[in-house]
């Protein structure tokens, strides 16, 4: 099959994949809750977590998480290099924000992008979710902004990472341009919610 060719349909392979509401679906099936009207009615495993329980949030973490680590993880199995196979990823990301099986309202995709990072750079990933971790710990009333703010550190990681290692990922600035592009539209998809609980105060 010509490259291109493939890489159009894995692209939208990732992105009908991304929009798939496994939290909607998962709410559902588990305890009759749609998802969309309870809590902060954000179609995310944070929600269900909170709204459903701790094991229907895990699995919908995961599953959330899978939706980006597989069309990279097929696009570089069929043998795309690393700079094409990135785009499929970022699709899954964009299907998981606006969703066409839900009017294009979706969640914020941190997981998604997650499961992304995980196929490319998985050791800065790791020293992003182990500073998530501390600040899980550190600070418990803005729990959710220390999460976004540790993965937002995955990019800078990245080049860190490119000098101090012997063995780097081709492409790595195809990779580290389209982290850049996810974190800017986890922010923007999170600054509407931060402006309202402010508000709220």
């Amino acid at each position: 099959m010509n490259e291109t060719l493939l890489l159009i349909l894995l692209i939208l392979f990732g992105y009908f994949l991304g929009a798939i509401p496994f939290s909607v679906l998962v709410g559902r099936s588990a305890k009759g809750v749609n998802i969309l009207k309870v809590g902060s009615r954000n179609p995310g495993a944070a929600n269900v977590f909170r709204n459903v329980g701790w094991l229907a949030g895990v699995g919908v973490a995961l599953a959330d998480a899978a939706k980006g680590a597989v069309p990279v993880a097929l696009a570089l199995a069929l043998g795309l290099p690393a700079g094409q196979s990135v785009w499929p990823g970022l699709a899954a990301v964009i299907g998981h924000d606006f969703p066409v099986y839900m009017r294009f309202r979706g969640g914020k995709g941190g997981a998604t992008t997650c499961g992304y990072l995980g196929c490319f750079v998985f050791p800065e990933l790791l020293v992003a979710l182990v500073v998530w971790a501390i600040l899980w710990l550190a600070v418990r009333r803005h729990r959710f902004v220390g999460s976004i703010l540790a993965l937002s550190l995955t990019p800078i990681l990245i080049w860190w990472f490119r000098w101090t290692w012997p063995i780097r990922l081709p492409s790595t600035d195809v990779i580290v341009a389209v982290s850049m592009v996810l974190m800017l539209l986890l922010w923007l998809r999170i600054l509407p919610g931060l402006r309202e609980r402010r508000r709220l105060g």
